[in-house]
């Protein structure tokens, strides 16, 4: 573990336009309306930036970029995204150049119910004009490779705002480019089922935090984000229909889930306060 530890304090800076021929890829992909340069980036999109392009021979068997640069050599492990924390502090602008800044966090080990499990915490913040706009903490694991679970302990409380939402494979591989994320388990059924055991291919988590997100603000435009965390329960697989949903617990805080059937496979928090 200490040789893991090591790795706490890395850093790497990517800078980009955000430019508005892949905003406009964003928006066909979601089913969203076309966005003009100068107006505000929605929260979340960064991730279709600031990825790093590697030759083939730099990917791991799971389509991943190897471990051992960066990110520490973990050994025999299936990766995951498990989730997040964010604070917007000021909106990111279509059409700018911006700078993300990653440094690894902190790295822990523990034991769960499949096994060994390593988290590791990377900090991203990215900034226009030297002005740090969003500060985002995301929560990696590294389990051994065991049998993805396919049900969670979480109740289903009764939602106070609702959308319903069919993600298919098109869906998967549009967003899978917009991102350049070539992990094998969004886009290869074989290696997906066979290799790292689900049922299907997997549902990107970033993806249904996005549709966590996007249903608060699709009922609550009086509403300014402020902070938003998200956790993953349990993996999602296509063919699936999938119940983005929330309710208001307090006069500055939305609990949001997403729901297969009788069950929440992933939850969110956000912290809000009134526009104007």
């Amino acid at each position: 573990m200490s040789e893991l530890k090591s790795y706490i304090g890395k850093s790497e800076e990517f800078t980009e336009d955000i430019n508005i021929h892949q905003i406009q890829k964003i928006c066909a992909t979601l089913g969203q309306e076309e966005l003009k340069a100068g107006e505000s980036l929605p929260h979340l999109w960064q991730w279709c930036f600031f990825v790093k392009a590697l030759d083939p021979s730099k990917l791991g068997r799971d389509g991943h970029p190897k471990l051992g640069g960066f990110l520490p050599l973990i050994e025999n492990r299936n990766r995951m995204w498990a989730g997040g924390r964010f604070k917007f502090i000021k909106d990111l602008v279509i059409g700018k150049e911006a700078r993300k800044k990653t440094t690894i966090k902190d790295i822990s080990e523990k034991e769960g119910r499949s096994g060994k499990l390593t988290f590791v915490t990377l900090l991203h913040e990215y900034f226009q004009s030297d002005t740090l706009c969003v500060s985002e903490e995301q929560d990696i694991v590294y389990k051994e490779p065991s049998l993805p679970k396919t049900s969670s302990d979480a109740s289903l409380p009764k939602p106070e705002f609702s959308l319903t939402f069919t993600p298919d494979s098109t869906l998967l591989f549009r967003y899978s480019a917009l991102t350049f994320n070539g992990h094998k388990i969004h886009y290869d059924f074989p290696y997906a089922t066979e290799v790292e055991g689900y049922k299907g291919i997997v549902i990107h988590g970033p993806l249904l935090a996005t549709y966590m997100i996007n249903t608060f603000s699709h009922f609550h435009k009086d509403k300014e984000i402020l902070e938003y965390s998200y956790q993953g329960l349990r993996p999602l697989c296509v063919p699936s229909t999938l119940h983005a949903q929330g309710v208001i617990s307090s006069a500055t805080e939305a609990s949001l889930w997403i729901a297969e059937g009788e069950s929440i496979a992933h939850r969110g928090k956000i912290i809000f306060k009134q526009k104007g």
